[in-house]
């Protein structure tokens, strides 16, 4: 029997390792991460932005994270806020796949609240987001949503589970599973395309 997509995925992360991947490549990644602290800082007073802080502060305190504009976030509160106020300016990386596109640094705000959780060293990090990015990029490649009506973002369950599941997890199958498990999100976008064709 062939073995299914989300365990390929998985055998692939398991493979990862920071000392495998080359140095021109943890440099471009760290030129990413540095563009996308400057939109987080340039967003910071934004008034949308702090709507969102407002809001967030009013879901209460008892998180582990710590963002730059509020201290004791819950990961997935942080990881939205990151995201938020990275995205706000819109000056992001681009990659241009054949047929779609897609912003990898989208990830970024969920591995900055994930790695405060597992006290993640800059290594890890900087694994898991060169294994987000492989992910995103390959399946803008393969599945190229965009030109169905749909938005990029829509491949982020997979790529930033990917990158997650290398410093939460370690075991193969339940990173596999955990792949799997991100994929009923698009696999549900996938049957509303299909209702709407028919």
């Amino acid at each position: 029997m062939e073995q299914l997509q989300t365990f390929k995925i998985s055998e692939f992360i398991h493979k990862v390792s920071f000392e495998k991947i080359p140095l021109h490549i943890i440099e471009q990644l760290k030129k990413h991460l540095l563009d996308s602290i400057a939109s987080l800082l340039h967003a910071v007073n934004k008034p949308t932005i702090q709507k969102l802080v407002r809001q967030i502060d009013k879901l209460g305190e008892g998180g582990l994270c710590t963002t730059p504009v509020l201290d004791n976030v819950a990961a997935d509160r942080a990881a939205q806020l990151y995201t938020a106020l990275i995205r706000y300016p819109d000056f992001m990386d681009n990659y241009l796949g054949k047929a779609a596109t897609c912003h990898p640094s989208d990830n970024i705000g969920a591995l900055l609240a994930a790695s405060q959780l597992t006290k993640a060293s800059g290594e890890d990090f900087f694994t898991a987001l060169a294994i987000a990015y492989e992910i995103e990029c390959r399946l803008v490649e393969e599945i190229p949503v965009m030109i169905k009506g749909f938005d990029h973002i829509t491949l982020l369950a997979y790529s930033v589970t990917a990158a997650l599941a290398k410093n939460v997890f370690s075991h193969k199958r339940t990173n596999g599973t955990c792949i799997g498990n991100s994929r009923m999100f698009v696999q549900s976008i996938g049957y509303l395309t299909c209702f709407i064709h028919i």
